[in-house]
């Protein structure tokens, strides 16, 4: 309710987490399997736009909403290190430049095992950081371990706006694509 309320009577600049963060498909279950609890936290500039949003949702008793403040994040360094089978989960992600910091504090210890085959593996991985499988069926993070199955609609939620973003650039190419086929078949034709 409040998310709703809030695009609609809110700042339309300000998005929510999982709209600012784009991967290839094949690596999206895992990456919301870590950040599902973050996906539909706002990413407001300073704690001033996120105070003016509560005061909006408290006015209109319309619930409540989490914030991340840009402002208070800076470029940390994730840990250099080689794990056998896994990726950094930081080498797969399409940001903008405004959002890294945020991106990088929140992914900076986190690998992709990049073998399903292999899931029983993450017992083996180090403590200090966390370990997703490919699919999104098992997260080792800080003493915890979680996984199941993946469900239809997990790897849904990442990159809405970027996606339709990649979608419409792939019509407009395949448009002009078509329109020089065209001129192309037309020449054919009169020949």
């Amino acid at each position: 309710e409040s998310i709703k309320f809030l695009n609609q009577n809110w700042r339309k600049d300000v998005p929510v987490l999982s709209d600012i963060i784009y991967t290839p498909e094949k690596y999206r279950s895992a990456i919301e399997l870590y950040l599902e609890h973050y996906l539909n936290y706002y990413v407001a500039h300073t704690e001033e736009d996120a105070v003016k949003a509560i005061r909006l949702l408290f006015n209109n008793s319309k619930g409540k909403a989490n914030f991340f403040i840009l402002d208070k994040f800076r470029d940390s360094k994730p840990l250099d290190r080689n794990i056998p089978g896994c990726i950094p989960a930081l080498s797969i992600m399409e940001l903008t430049d405004m959002y890294k910091p945020l991106v990088h504090d929140l992914l900076k210890d986190v690998y992709i095992l990049e073998n399903d085959n292999h899931l029983e593996d993450v017992i083996h991985f180090p403590d200090d950081v966390s370990v997703i499988s490919v699919s999104g069926s098992i997260l080792k993070a800080n003493k915890i371990i979680t996984g199941g199955s993946v469900g239809l609609f997990e790897g849904k939620k990442l990159g809405r706006k970027k996606n339709l973003e990649k979608l419409e650039a792939e019509i407009k190419e395949l448009e002009s694509q078509a329109i020089l086929n065209e001129k192309e078949l037309a020449e054919l034709k009169n020949k």
